[in-house]
Parts: C-alpha cells; sequence; structure tokens
C-alpha cells in the first residue's frame, strides 16, 4: 500500500470484514515495526497513533516519515494518526509530515473556542486529505486522577456544528476489582451513539472485557477501538515469558520474533472477539 490512508478508508475495510478497525498507540520503533508486520500477517486494517508523549522524544516530522515508510511495506491499509492536535499549524505539521489523520482534543472548560478551533483544523484537514477524530468529554472524580468522561449534550451539539469524519468516545468509570478489565459507563452512549452520524471509535484507557467490545459493536456500532492498554500488558507479559523460557535474556532478533508472533496471535484474537456479527 503507497502511503497511509485517512481514518474513513480504513473504517470502511475493517466493516467489509464485519470488525472493529484496532488503533495501536505507538511509542518506540521496534514496537511500531511489529505492529506494522502484524497488520501484514493478519491482513487488516489498522490505525497507528503517536500521542503528544511520543513528540515529545521523536519530532512530528520523523514519526510522519517511520509511519509512511512502513506504509509502503505493509500489505493492508495503515492510518498515520497524530492525536493531541489542537491547531492550525499542528495540523499543518502532521500533513507535511505526512500523517493521514490526527485526534482534535478540547482546551477545557472552554468549549466554545474549541468549536471554533475544531472547524478550522477540520476545513484545514479537508484540504489536504487528512481525516478529523474529534472528543467532547469532561473531568469526572478526582482531577488528579485525569479521569474523563464523553458529555452527551456537547459530543451531540459538536458533531452537528462541525463536519468530522469520527467522534471520539470516553465511556469507562473506573476498573472493576476482580477482572481488572474498564468499567463502561452504559448510559454515555445509549445517549449518544442513536443521535450522531458520524463514526464512533473509543478513545486510548480502556481496557475492555471481550463481551463489552462485542455489545459496543452490535448495539451501539462502535467502529474503531483503541487496545492500547490491553496492548501494553500483552506486550509486557510476552516479554516476561520469553525470559523465563530461555533463562536468561534472549538475543534481540529471538525476542522481537516471539513478540512479534505473540502479539500477532493476541491481535487475531481481539479483531475475532470484536464486532464479528
Amino acid at each position: 500500500m503507497p502511503s497511509p490512508v485517512p481514518l474513513p478508508a480504513a473504517l470502511a475495510e475493517a466493516a467489509a470484514r464485519r470488525n472493529a478497525l484496532l488503533t495501536w498507540t505507538v511509542e518506540g520503533w521496534d514496537e511500531t515495526r511489529a505492529i506494522a508486520q502484524i497488520v501484514t500477517q493478519l491482513e487488516m486494517p489498522a490505525v497507528l497513533s503517536v500521542s503528544p508523549e511520543a513528540v515529545e522524544d521523536r519530532p512530528v516530522a520523523v514519526w510522519g516519515a517511520m509511519l509512511s515508510a512502513l506504509a509502503d511495506e505493509v500489505d493492508g491499509l495503515l492510518v498515520a494518526h497524530l492525536d493531541g492536535v489542537s491547531s492550525v499549524a499542528a495540523l499543518e505539521e502532521a500533513a507535511d509530515a505526512g500523517f493521514s489523520s490526527v485526534g482534535v482534543v478540547p482546551a477545557l472548560p472552554d468549549f466554545g473556542s474549541y468549536f471554533d478551533t475544531l472547524a478550522e483544523i477540520a476545513a484545514a484537514a479537508r484540504a489536504r486529505g487528512v481525516s478529523v477524530e474529534a472528543e467532547a468529554f469532561i473531568p469526572v472524580g478526582d482531577r488528579e486522577k485525569g479521569r474523563f468522561l464523553s458529555h452527551p449534550p456537547l459530543a451531540i451539539d459538536m458533531v452537528r456544528t462541525v463536519e468530522v469524519d469520527a467522534l471520539a468516545l470516553s465511556i469507562t468509570d473506573g476498573t472493576h476489582p476482580i477482572s481488572g478489565h474498564s468499567v463502561v459507563d452504559w448510559s454515555v452512549i445509549e445517549a449518544i451513539s442513536p443521535r450522531v452520524g458520524v463514526p464512533l471509535t473509543l478513545r486510548p484507557g480502556s481496557y475492555l472485557a471481550a463481551e463489552d467490545r462485542l455489545r459496543l459493536g452490535r448495539e451501539f456500532g462502535v467502529r474503531a477501538i483503541d487496545v492500547s492498554v490491553a496492548q501494553r500488558a500483552e506486550f509486557s507479559r510476552l516479554i516476561r515469558i520469553a525470559v523465563a523460557r530461555s533463562h536468561q535474556s534472549p538475543g534481540r532478533r529471538e525476542l522481537m520474533s516471539e513478540l512479534r508472533q505473540g502479539l500477532s496471535d493476541w491481535a487475531l484474537r481481539m479483531v475475532m472477539e470484536t464486532w464479528r456479527r
């Protein structure tokens, strides 16, 4: 595939396969390349999302070049997504670097200004062929813990006011004490889903049970799910297994081979457990 594609193209391909689109948050080159190889092995579309924290270590231009190079290698649709964009200048920088999608976040608490800024970013993005995923959430509970939930009236008003390609949801409120899975606040998505006409995606920070992923897709039309939290846990688990099996730290090549295969098997399970109808 010659270059990264905008989010709608990957969403359409995933929908044709009756699967949700998996979003992987990437932080390092080895991990990013391993995930790209998984995309090729499974022949499935995917989103590689670069966080604001990752940009602190590598400039936007470097990440864009990396993901563009990988998109030329993989046999599947790859979305190069930059999260945390908050200005037209940042959008232009992302587009110049080769990103095909951006995530726009609100500048709390001034949502009126956010809607105006989002409209400007969305217009500039359309001119550059870049897709826009937007959010509308508010802090809940202890602000120190950084917990947020999507705000239904704001989210609905936003997508009716500004033309965006997807609405990113934050719908989990805490963690189950036994399973460790994220607890879904179903009232939030029940209020939003029937009232918006854009694809729904799930933002980072959720470690969902398989039955919740299925319900989100089947009942509420969630089209893409960020698996970064579960991905990190699985990556750490695979490293521990590889080290324990070898009784010593394995070589870089052997370790990466085992990690790629393990993550590939895990990703296939995630795909099969998510939105398969």
